[in-house]
């Protein structure tokens, strides 16, 4: 992706920016203490408490929305206006979660612990809410904020803390509609991974078998058959991962290791992202193979267990964590790729939340593991294009994904490089 960043920030620099204080620059206001048997679930007058602020939108839901029941003479000036900025001014966000009044919150009443910022100038208060998104204004907050169990801040704090912006109302209005279309283009990026994801998860329900059942709902034009139960442990063997060390020995050294997240996050090992360790020409450790099955074998819910990560890439001198173990297929019958999906799917997931053992913590036993039976079509071409279908899905998830933070650098590096 070609880097947005360069030409605005080359363009600004050459424009007239002064700096002040948020003080002086907006009407700044804290809520009002409504009384809590004013309070209801349901009413007039919308309530703008600081558990609807997020990070950039104002949430709502029948669990978070609150409304006022009383009268509101001697209130009219904690009524919001569209276009508002509201922020949080305590909890474990505080100082990030700040979002700007829509039309629908227009006309709700402002709750203590929420401060609202005000200009007749909305390009003034959208700079405002972009300066205060900026590292540099994360860091005062940290240095500023409370130490207490519910960290916060006072409406002072937000007022003594110093913005610069564009003299030239044209250039504030420019600064303004870069950042809105670089928010666009973010949230676009979200949705398409939320989209991907969704489908993703729709197929993984409906490409295996429910339970009782020996066929999937839905399949590949040109298979039919039923689906054979196959043991695991006649299909392949286990072998450990790396034993004998200590803290000492990772970080350095010429071979390199698959970490745990890297088999608990990934369906296929990510290469990229192998760390070292120092494993000498005499040790017996067991190495990975392309088409190498991994499991970790334990984790706090029993739904994590045996979370499957295959190698699709033949690499020399790499070893597994000690926290997780392999599985080398024999047969040929069985392709890895596909079962990497099987079990990383409903129908792998709830085997092995059967095998799980433990009660604060649960682990997979590998003798269980091998006696434990997967559906897989009789058709080992079938289980290839299953296989290749999410593959697919996940390249095109990882292409968002890389799509999203390459965007989300471009934004940090223009809020530093604008608002110092």
């Amino acid at each position: 992706m070609k880097d947005m960043s360069v030409p605005i920030i080359e363009f600004t620099k050459k424009t007239n920016w002064e700096t002040y204080r948020i003080g002086n620059l907006c009407d700044i206001l804290t809520g009002f203490p409504f009384p809590g048997d004013k309070i209801k679930d349901d009413g007039t007058y919308l309530l703008m408490r600081g558990i609807n602020i997020t990070e950039g939108i104002v949430r709502h839901s029948d669990d978070i929305d609150r409304y006022y029941d009383g009268s509101t003479i001697g209130l009219e000036k904690y009524f919001l206006h569209e276009g508002d900025l509201v922020i949080g001014l305590d909890g474990s966000k505080v100082g990030k979660n700040s979002a700007l009044v829509t039309a629908y919150e227009s006309s709700s009443l402002l709750v203590q612990r929420v401060a609202r910022l005000r200009n007749k100038d909305l390009d003034i208060i959208r700079l405002i809410q972009i300066a205060i998104k900026s590292s540099k204004f994360i860091k005062y907050i940290d240095e500023i904020k409370t130490s207490s169990a519910i960290p916060h801040i006072s409406p002072e704090d937000i007022k003594s803390f110093r913005v610069s912006l564009p003299t030239a109302s044209q250039i504030r209005s420019l600064v303004v509609s870069y950042f809105q279309s670089l928010d666009s283009l973010i949230q676009t990026t979200e949705k398409k991974i939320a989209s991907l994801k969704q489908v993703k998860e729709a197929s993984l329900q409906a490409m295996f078998p429910a339970e009782g059942e020996t066929v999937p709902k839905v399949r590949f034009k040109g298979f039919e058959g039923e689906w054979k139960n196959m043991v695991i442990g006649e299909a392949g063997n286990t072998f450990s991962g790396l034993i004998g060390k200590n803290k000492l020995d990772f970080g350095v050294g010429e071979a390199q290791y698959i970490t745990f997240l890297n088999v608990l996050n990934n369906a296929q090992i990510d290469t990229d992202i192998l760390e070292y360790v120092n494993v000498s020409k005499d040790e017996r450790q067991n190495d990975v193979r392309i088409g190498d099955l991994f499991f970790n074998t334990s984790s706090e819910t029993p739904e994590e267990v045996g979370m499957c990560s295959v190698l699709t890439q033949d690499v020399r001198n790499v070893y597994l964590n000690s926290f997780c173990f392999g599985f080398r297929i024999s047969d040929s019958g069985l392709c890895p790729e596909y079962m990497a999906y099987l079990m990383r799917g409903p129908v792998g997931r709830r085997i092995m939340s059967i095998l799980a053992q433990g009660a604060t913590r649960f682990n997979l036993s590998k003798n269980n593991f091998l006696r434990a039976s997967i559906p897989c079509p009789q058709n080992y071409t079938e289980q290839q294009k299953i296989a290749s279908y999410f593959t697919n899905l996940d390249k095109q998830i990882g292409i968002q994904k890389k799509r999203h933070e390459k965007l989300k650098q471009i934004k940090s590096a223009c809020l530093d490089a604008m608002f110092v």
